[in-house]
């Protein structure tokens, strides 16, 4: 009953709000005010995390870890990015990660959050200061958007499509093919 309550709150919506959220498997972000209910990614999308994830995990240094679907306080906002790279400490920490503990900012575009993933995030990311974000579009080629932090901004640095090689050196020295972070084809 309690759960109703909260979910039925008029007020805006906080970073604060959202660790009293009850844990319930649903994915929850907060964005100028309001709560967000994201619906389950499907299993194309979980497929390209998890690739992204392996690839990304034995290129990190022993101070850094990725992690998937974890909260990150953005000022009053909240989101939940597909993927981060994170400054290992920060773990610790309860509730959300701060901004500053992120390196990298990993989504993957889903039709139903394409708006979101390509502009709202991107935007709110980059005026919290965070140095990375990747927009993996798998209906795209798939597509890899690196985009890198200037000023309050992002402004793209690699764009992979396809075959296409992506040869990165930061956050972390990777070199991958957009393609590869596809499933095989049934």
């Amino acid at each position: 009953m309690a759960t109703n309550l909260l979910l039925d709150k008029r007020t805006p919506w906080t970073a604060q709000d959202w660790l009293e959220l009850p844990d319930d498997g649903r994915r929850y972000e907060i964005t100028a005010g309001a709560l967000l209910m994201a619906p389950p990614p499907s299993p194309l999308h979980q497929a390209v995390t998890d690739e992204i994830r392996q690839l990304l995990r034995p290129a990190l240094p022993k101070h850094l870890r990725v992690q998937e679907n974890t909260g990150v306080r953005l000022g009053d906002n909240l989101r939940i990015p597909d993927l981060v790279v994170l400054r290992a400490e920060a773990v610790w920490r309860p509730g959300a990660l701060l901004a500053e503990d992120v390196l990298l900012v990993v989504e993957v575009v889903s039709p139903s959050s394409a708006q979101e993933d390509r502009v709202a995030k991107p935007a709110q990311f980059a005026r919290a200061g965070v140095a990375h974000y990747w927009m993996v579009d798998p209906a795209d080629g798939p597509c890899v958007h690196v985009l890198r932090l200037t000023g309050t901004v992002y402004e793209r640095s690699h764009l992979g499509r396809g075959e296409d090689v992506l040869a990165l050196r930061e956050p972390v020295e990777v070199r991958f093919t957009p393609a590869s972070l596809l499933p095989p084809a049934p």
